[in-house]
């Protein structure tokens, strides 16, 4: 490698490493700055965890990292050989602006191999750790989803609202038998393969003459009348 090849080549990885650091550094910085309070907070993340952590995202969006980078050094090393009148040197040395361009292109094809092999063996485990240290300190927890309750009208005039229905065995599972406001039952599950159905651990809820309603009543199982 002749010698101004040897300098334009450390020139361009001195550079493009240095401005890879510091887009990195901002980065980590932007980051923490939006999650710092979950990852640092006490009890929380382990020195040795944000390392993984941000090593992962480094490698999770290095197809962003390394173009800008690779842009940012190329226009800088250009500018520095143009003011110090370096290229109008090596181009009156006889060097074309292929040749002197040679450099960029192997730099930018390395490059190339290096987000490839990434994207194709790294980055997407990467991902996935990432996501997931960051649903294990996430600051709002998800909360169950709640089915909706269900509502069936019987024969005689009576309800039946219950939470949940399963094919495989054809029942209903905490249902409430609304017969009247008055009078009501709580069965943990009622069978309605059957018929008439069978509900199984019924409570039976009567209103007295006191303004709440009152337990009447529990058995093991009962019979309704047919839906």
């Amino acid at each position: 490698m002749k010698l101004w090849q040897r300098y334009l080549s450390r020139q361009l990885l001195t550079t493009f490493c240095f401005l890879l650091i510091c887009l990195f550094a901002v980065y980590i910085l932007l980051d923490l700055s939006v999650n710092g309070v979950r990852f640092l907070g006490r009890g929380n993340a382990a020195p040795v965890q944000l390392l993984l952590y941000y090593l992962r995202s480094f490698s999770a969006h290095l197809e962003l990292f390394i173009p800008l980078s690779f842009l940012l050094t190329t226009l800088k090393v250009l500018l520095d050989l143009n003011r110090h009148l370096e290229l109008v040197a090596l181009q009156t040395a006889g060097l074309s602006s292929k040749k002197l361009l040679f450099p960029f292109f192997a730099l930018a094809a390395l490059l190339s191999l290096v987000c490839y092999a990434n994207s194709e063996w790294v980055a997407p485990y990467a991902m996935t750790a990432t996501k997931t240290f960051r649903a294990s300190y996430s600051k709002h927890k998800k909360k169950a989803r709640r089915e909706s309750l269900q509502f069936l009208s019987l024969a005689d005039g009576s309800e039946l609202v219950y939470q949940e229905y399963d094919a495989s065995s054809n029942a209903l599972f905490d249902v409430f038998w609304i017969r009247s406001p008055s009078d009501i039952w709580h069965i943990k599950q009622l069978a309605i393969s059957s018929s008439p159905p069978i509900g199984h651990a019924a409570d039976h809820l009567v209103r007295t003459q006191e303004p709440v309603a009152k337990l009447h009543d529990s058995e093991k199982s009962m019979i309704l009348s047919p839906l």
